[in-house]
């Protein structure tokens, strides 16, 4: 890798005139965008190898950076273990739905919104690192919880603001949204992320299946439904 460098040459007379050489050298890199490419190739080979085996210089070869690039951005392995974590957090939290409920009927919307949680759901990388992650969980019980913890939340605030959107716009029946949420993500994934994880095969549902279930949601959310008369239990 090569970059230019102006020297200083003067001609006959005296008069400086600059001239471009050619010096050998790696121009300067974007430290966050180092540090992106490093919490990349650790995801991918802490997957691949498990934590004990996976070491710093692997991530280094595979990121095409220094171990002394590492332990200055991050930090040692489990520095990095826990900063991918924190990314995985992250991104997580940013899960969103291209879901505007305005002009749309209210079956198309969850259905986007059925196919959009599976796909999040039963995301390879995402199971092989809640794999990782529940193997590690002796290693790092309190990491394991927040991951878990912060996923779950972060993707069950995003079906309740669905719900809550529909019923402040009328077009569902008021509902506790947190429960509808539950609800819902019980019904379209159920156990298929969690056998996954555990390594069964599990196909990603068909179209039919996907619309039976969100039109079993339908008929216990639609305003419009006839809802059957409480009955006193004693």
């Amino acid at each position: 890798m090569t970059h230019d460098t102006p020297i200083d040459v003067r001609d006959t007379e005296g008069h400086q005139s600059p001239v471009t050489t050619r010096r050998r050298g790696r121009p300067p890199q974007n430290a966050e965008l180092q540090r992106e490419r490093i919490l990349s190739a650790a995801c991918q080979l802490f997957i691949e190898r498990g934590f004990s085996e996976c070491s710093v210089e692997a991530i280094g070869r595979s990121a095409r950076v220094t171990k002394r690039t590492i332990y200055d951005l991050i930090g040692d392995k489990e520095s990095l273990f826990r900063a991918v974590c924190t990314k995985l957090c992250a991104d997580a939290a940013q899960f969103n739905f291209d879901a505007a409920v305005t002009e749309r009927a209210v079956r198309d919307v969850l259905l986007d919104m059925a196919a959009t949680i599976l796909k999040f759901a039963l995301d390879p990388q995402g199971l092989a690192f809640s794999r990782l992650i529940a193997v590690e969980s002796m290693r790092f019980p309190d990491l394991a919880a927040t991951v878990m913890d912060e996923g779950r939340n972060a993707l069950h605030a995003r079906i309740a603001g669905v719900f809550n959107d529909l019923a402040t716009r009328g077009k569902i029946s008021r509902v506790n949204p947190s429960r509808a949420a539950d609800s819902f993500y019980d019904l379209i994934v159920g156990s298929k992320a969690t056998r996954a994880m555990l390594g069964y095969q599990e196909p990603y549902p068909a179209a039919i299946e996907i619309e039976e279930r969100v039109d079993m949601i339908l008929r216990g959310y639609l305003q419009d439904e006839p809802r059957p008369a409480k009955r006193n239990i004693k």
